[in-house]
Formats: C-alpha cells, structure tokens, sequence
C-alpha cells in the first residue's frame, strides 16, 4: 500500500498541539513576557513577572511553563536538525566540567534535561542544590536557550514570542 502525503506536508509539516486552558494561559503569558524581558535585559520587567507569579501562587507553574514556552517556540523556530543541535548543547551545558560558561548554566542545562525527561525529582533536586533563591536557576534556563538558538534575538524570534502573549493573554481574559 502506498501512502501519498499532501503537496504542502513538507514546506507547511502538521504541527502538535497544546490544549491550553485559561488556567495555564497566565503561566504561559508570563513564561513568554519573562523570556522576552529576559532577552532585552529588563530587570525590572523580570522582577515583574516573578513578583506577579508568586502573588498569584503560581511560582511552580511559571517555572514549568517558561520550559514549555521555550520547547515550544524553539519547535517552531528550528529545524529537527538544529533541534538536535540544541539538545547537543543542553548537554555540553550540563557537564559541571565543562568550563567555558557561566556556572549557573550547569543546572540550568541539567534542569532542562530533566524536565523534558519529566524527572520531577531530580529537578527538585537541582533547585534544593542551588540556594533558597531559585530565581538564578530558572533565569539560567531562559539564558542557555537564548544563547544557543540565537534566533530569539531577531524580529521573527520577537514575533514567534509575541504572537503567542497575545493568543494567551486572550484565552487567559475569557475566564475573567
């Protein structure tokens, strides 16, 4: 039997997608507003984010979501190929031998490790390691994507982010 794909599967590929609700839509808008405070360097739009998370007790939430956000836009943004490069990095990161970056990125990229393995205790384990201050941590994983998919740097990469705020920030307004 023969199986014909569609003329556009390869130039247009179908694409998995999230049931977002409008429980998860304000972990996930603040994922992406982080990242992109994250990405201009805006301390105190990142102070706001986080301080907004922790008043709606949503801190374990957001953490989660900026690694969904990141997944996310960089499935978008990459090929399998630089997909596959990108986990090669995550994993040079995660080597605490491995010194030619910062040492906060060496949990960070072992962070990120095992939340795509959904190894719950081991990421306890990460953040316990570090200090009471997981803030650190989880900025570092925000850094590690941003420095090896430097894309988030330009318009589309902007774009990619933006266009996703926007979409949740609406899914999130209808629960109000």
């Amino acid at each position: 039997k023969v199986i014909f794909t569609p003329d556009d599967y390869w130039t247009n590929p179908p694409r998995k997608n999230m049931n977002i609700s409008p429980h998860n839509a304000g972990d996930l808008r603040r994922a992406g507003v982080l990242i992109k405070h994250r990405i201009a360097g805006d301390t105190d739009g990142i102070n706001t984010i986080l301080t907004e998370a922790l008043e709606a007790a949503r801190a374990t939430e957001l953490v989660d979501a900026v690694l969904i956000t990141l997944g996310t836009v960089a499935t978008r943004l990459l090929t399998p190929e630089g997909l596959a490069a990108l986990d090669e990095w995550v994993a040079f990161y995660a080597d605490r031998n491995w010194d030619h970056v910062p040492d906060q990125w060496h949990p960070a990229a072992r962070f990120i490790t095992a939340h795509g393995l959904k190894d719950y205790d081991t990421m306890t384990a990460i953040l316990n390691e570090t200090s009471d201050d997981v803030a650190p941590t989880i900025l570092a994983t925000i850094d590690v994507y941003i420095n090896v998919m430097p894309v988030l740097h330009t318009h589309i990469g902007n774009r990619v982010l933006s266009n996703g705020i926007n979409k949740l920030a609406g899914i999130e307004a209808e629960a109000d």
